[in-house]
């Protein structure tokens, strides 16, 4: 039976060639969507589960004053290590970009401090050689198998010695093995691992017996006996803390304890050492590929209905040769079941063609895993939904019909235009709803590159200067330098000092007084030229550079003096508890307007400019060049380099670049969007015009009676829109708001945002409403102007 059921299924679907072909493409794209995507869903959500134990591992965080920091003092460390029986292992963790010398070639590689438990906790395997020996040689490291390959090619690493640049110097350390690279859901790296007593001992010197944090803290990481001692751990934590800081810090801080499966996910971490993304991403993705799905599916099954005009005797002569509603059934279901069977061939056929698009487009290393996993489950649910979804519900439609009317001429009162109309207002809700989500997510992206930042990007360079781990200029040879290239003509302004716009990932904060308030502020050093040069507008006050000396005098933001709540703030006396001198004093000579230092992402902060009168310290150099020749500009900025700094490479870049690059993740968000959402948008066209056309190919004989009796062309396309207007209207209605809705959730995860208006509706709206009358007015004109005698000939 099986098998007359594929024959006749066979015929079937080669008679009803534009559907089936509109089935199988649909259905062909939409489980390729499918595949990529849950694939890549699966993969986001594994992040750090990849080894047995991974639920008995936390990270350590500190909560000052409810904001979270990847930071821990080392006493707490120490502590955690010697006092508490229920850690059963633990390991520092802190990752920096270095510059690493092999021979006489340099590399930048990010490099990892990590305690020898790290080895172990995280189940990291060696291919080569021994660790035995790294946390007893402070100069043992071991580096990952990708590593070893880019450094010595095919050559034995073991043994070998690189050299990798801390606060300027030069360390060599002896390859001792050599480590399988990161699983590709591991948020922790192991590239060129060091032994973290280096990092203690060269970086950390002056933070040993400091309960609490600073920007330089490393990360931690611990392995409980049992993860239900998680509250126990905290809680003495916090006990250790009280006589440890000030009675006035003790009630704002704390550390807790987070499991590592909750860090990919987590962006709201300061310090944060690791790389995350955001879940919020993984269910539009996942919503965008079902809504795809469903799509594809009504389009078909329409189509099935729509054609089924033309199988009522096909049916009825079934049915009276025996053959029962269940059997009528089952035909439809085989054929549904053909059409999904090709299109699944014809994606597993084509997918291994395009995971190097897909893994560029979303910035991954997938393979493909047909194996048994959620992604494959979810793909076979898929399928069957499908096939009983666009074979069922025709099938049970068609063949409720009498065959005695049928074969005796009667015409069909159908009741089937209703469940077209309910698909064909699905359809269009799912296109208002995905529209209207997409001009607000490229509304959103085009404002955060588009705003104003408070300061001028364009046609600055940015010169590397000094650097934690690497590079260390004096302040006398900068100062020198910056001397020289303004005597270029086209070299317009420069300046030094600690900003560094678009942020980094240790930027220190200080504790600042006024009266019975406390903030805390970045701190930044500056020259007298930064304000000029950056066009950092000021609000009130003057300048550094109306000053001969700037000893204890401040520039701040608006943030600042809003956080304070000071009335008359140039002039005004800021209690400074530095180091030793709790009581330091320092007064604002100017207020600075509010710009972008960080992302759109990140709320303002209060922001310090100190000028130094002697400069000692500086992370970059900014120049203002001109627009004639930056070529020329460059070149003559790197051979003035080479004259001050003939041994450290010429390391710029552009500001505007520099700026772009933050919001590179939002960029490539928004063309994965754009993508499903089109896609999701045409497959919508094509159903609906498939619709239109068989429904004006079935109405042809009482277009053809309206023209006899007098039907005007513009009274009969009228009479086929007014149909789908009413249509639109609801579904329109119906999508908008809860498009709106989720649209603003969204943007809650952005300090800047827009705020959606009535445009964004109008121009769903007109979107919308032109694509569908475009196409109903083209089959209803079509059909219009055609000959009544053709039609009505055999009446």
């Amino acid at each position: 039976m099986f098998k007359n059921y594929f024959i006749t299924s066979l015929r079937s679907l080669g008679r009803n060639k534009v559907s089936t072909l509109v089935g199988v493409l649909g259905f062909t794209i939409g489980l390729i969507y499918t595949v990529f995507i849950f694939h890549f869903v699966r993969n986001e959500i594994s992040y750090d589960k990849y080894f047995p134990g991974y639920e008995k591992v936390y990270r350590v965080l500190a909560d000052f004053n409810k904001d979270r920091f990847d930071a821990v003092a080392l006493p707490v460390t120490e502590s955690l290590q010697t006092q508490f029986a229920q850690v059963a292992l633990s390991t520092h963790y802190i990752e920096k970009e270095c510059k690493v010398k092999v021979v006489d070639q340099f590399y930048n590689q990010q490099v990892q401090y990590v305690d020898k438990d790290f080895f172990t906790m995280f189940s990291r395997k060696l291919v080569a050689g021994n660790w035995s020996e790294f946390d007893k040689i402070p100069n043992s490291t071991v580096i990952s198998q990708s590593t070893a390959t880019l450094l010595f090619g095919n050559n034995n690493p073991i043994g070998k010695v690189i050299s990798v640049e801390t606060s300027g110097k030069l360390i060599d350390y002896r390859i001792d093995g050599v480590l399988e690279d990161d699983p590709p859901n591991s948020s922790l790296h192991a590239g060129i691992v060091l032994p973290f007593q280096n990092y203690r001992d060269k970086i950390l010197v002056n933070f040993q017996t400091n309960w609490l944090i600073n920007q330089f803290a490393p990360g931690y990481y611990v392995k409980l006996d049992n993860p239900q001692n998680k509250l126990f751990v905290q809680e003495k934590l916090h006990d250790l803390l009280k006589p440890n800081i000030p009675a006035e810090y003790f009630k704002v801080y704390k550390y807790e304890l987070q499991s590592l499966s909750e860090i990919h996910f987590d962006n709201d971490v300061i310090f944060n050492k690791v790389k995350t993304s955001t879940k919020n991403y993984l269910f539009i993705l996942s919503g965008l590929v079902l809504l795809i799905i469903l799509i594809v599916s009504i389009n078909y099954a329409n189509l099935v209905i729509a054609k089924s005009f033309y199988r009522f005797r096909e049916i009825a002569v079934r049915k009276t040769f025996g053959a029962g509603r269940k059997n009528i059934i089952a035909q439809f279901m085989v054929e549904s079941f053909i059409v999904v069977f090709i299109a699944f061939i014809t994606a597993l056929i084509i997918v291994p063609f395009l995971i190097p698009s897909f893994n560029s487009l979303l910035d991954q290393k997938m393979q493909m895993d047909f194996g048994v996993n959620i992604p494959t489950a979810i793909l076979i649910l898929i399928i069957v939904f499908v096939t009983v979804f666009v074979g069922l519900i025709p099938a049970i439609k068609i063949s409720k019909h009498s065959p005695q009317k049928i074969l005796n001429g009667f015409e069909v009162v159908e009741n089937k235009k209703h469940l077209s109309r309910i698909f064909i207002g699905l359809q269009l809700a799912i296109a208002a709803f995905l529209l209207f989500g997409a001009i607000i997510l490229n509304q959103q992206f085009n404002f955060i590159t588009q705003k104003k930042l408070g300061y001028d990007k364009n046609m600055i360079v940015m010169i590397k200067t000094n650097e934690l781990f690497g590079r260390h200029l004096d302040g006398k040879s900068v100062n020198n330098y910056i001397d020289e290239i303004l005597s270029e003509a086209n070299v317009q302004s420069a300046t030094a000092g600690t900003l560094v716009l678009g942020g980094k990932d240790n930027e220190p904060m200080f504790r600042f007084d006024y009266e019975d308030k406390i903030t805390t502020s970045y701190i930044f050093n500056a020259d007298r030229k930064l304000l000029k040069t950056l066009q950092l507008k000021l609000s009130a006050g003057k300048d550094f550079s109306d000053f001969n000396s700037n000893a204890n005098s401040i520039i701040v933001n608006e943030e600042f003096v809003k956080k304070l709540n000071i009335a008359k703030p140039v002039e005004c006396d800021i209690v400074y508890p530095f180091g030793r001198d709790k009581n330091k004093h320092v007064k604002i000579i100017g207020v600075v307007k509010n710009f972008i230092y960080r992302s759109l992402r990140d709320s303002i902060t209060p922001i310090v400019f100190v000028c130094p009168d002697t400069r000692t310290y500086s992370e970059c150099i900014y120049v203002k060049i001109g627009n004639t020749n930056i070529p020329g500009a460059i070149e003559t900025l790197k051979e003035k380099w080479q004259k001050f700094f003939p041994d450290q490479t010429f390391d710029y870049q552009f500001l505007d670049e520099r700026i772009d690059h933050l919001y590179k993740n939002e960029v490539r968000w928004k063309n994965i969007i754009n993508y499903l959402s089109a896609s999701a948008v045409i497959f919508v066209c094509i159903g609906l015009f498939g619709i239109v056309y068989y429904s004006a190919e079935r109405r042809t004989k009482e277009i053809g009676i309206r023209k006899v009796l007098g039907a005007s062309v513009a009274n009969i396309v009228v009479s086929f829109i007014k149909e789908y207007i009413i249509i639109l209207t609801i579904a329109f209605v119906v999508a908008v708001f809860p498009a709106y809705y989720l649209s603003m959730k969204w943007l809650e995860d952005y300090a800047y945002r827009i705020e959606p208006g009535l445009l964004v509706f109008i121009l769903t709206a007109v979107i919308i409403f032109s694509i569908t009358l475009l196409t109903v007015t083209y089959h209803a004109i079509k059909a219009a102007i055609a000959n009544p005698v053709k039609s009505l000939k055999y009446e």
